[in-house]
């Protein structure tokens, strides 16, 4: 396993997925589990649409993935170094942030009010802030710009033993 030893990756990094995004996530699974028409009425300037079963249903489930995103950075990514781990993790955050992307484009555009960030509103800043500059950091750590200071080394994992899961697992 490769996993780097006496160090760690970049302050911006580390602000982001231990401390910002964290906090974020919660007041986002707060704010969609509790009060779904406000976070609507953020994502979707005018919405007034109803909050039905169904719908309430949805925001439960975009809370409960806030409360996903907050354990991998808060907790798992505070207890290892290995790169391995710190990729995929990104990875499917990044691939999450695309989603939720796709999802604000796929609403604001049936409301006609266009996927264009617009600077000088505050909704917009809530709306596209929270997005942007993450998903652009974590193409900057993908891209290999993760900031690491440290040493680099191998660990091997299971040595003499056989796993169950194959060797690719423990290289």
């Amino acid at each position: 396993m490769t996993t780097r030893t006496k160090g760690q990756y970049g302050l911006i990094y580390r602000i982001l997925f231990f401390y910002l995004e964290p906090l974020s996530a919660l007041g986002g699974s707060y704010l969609t589990h509790f009060t779904p028409e406000k976070y609507f009425s953020i994502v979707i300037p005018g919405n007034t649409d109803p909050i039905l079963t169904n719908t309430q249903l949805l925001a439960t489930n975009l809370a409960s993935s806030y409360i996903h995103f907050t354990i991998i950075e808060a907790v798992l990514l505070r207890f290892t170094n290995d790169v391995r781990v710190w990729r995929t993790a990104v990875l499917a955050m990044l691939l999450n942030d695309l989603i939720h992307l796709y999802g604000l484009y796929v609403a604001r555009e049936k409301e006609g009010l266009g996927f264009i960030w617009d600077f000088g509103k505050f909704e917009d800043w809530e709306t596209f802030g929270p997005s942007y500059l993450p998903l652009f950091l974590r193409l900057c750590f993908l891209a290999g710009w993760d900031g690491w200071k440290g040493e680099e080394g191998r660990i091997t994992v299971g040595e003499g033993r056989e796993s169950p899961y194959g060797s690719s697992l423990l290289e």
